[in-house]
């Protein structure tokens, strides 16, 4: 099991890789502001009025699944200011 801290910006940020291997996923925003979350492979960029809202300091988003069900990348954008943390730990 891997765990990171990965810094998201105002601008798009990949917070976990695409990963066909994938069986869990968690990520907690432990900022003090709200990250936005794209999770599918659609053409669509990321912004902070259509991502999938992660809350500041708040529970974890665990995704659970077997390889190949979930193999996109995660991407993540915020709208307050400089860099704000998430933690990110992947099971294969």
């Amino acid at each position: 099991m891997a765990l990171s801290a990965v810094n998201v910006a105002t601008t798009v940020t990949t917070i976990a890789a695409a990963n066909w291997n994938r069986r869990l996923l968690m990520i907690q925003n432990v900022s003090d502001t709200d990250i936005y979350l794209k999770m599918d492979s659609s053409a669509t960029v990321l912004t902070t009025s259509n991502g999938i809202k992660l809350p500041a300091g708040g529970t974890p988003l665990v995704i659970t699944c077997n390889p190949g069900e979930f193999d996109n990348k995660i991407e993540g954008i915020h709208g307050g200011a400089g860099n704000k943390e998430v933690r990110v730990t992947e099971e294969n």
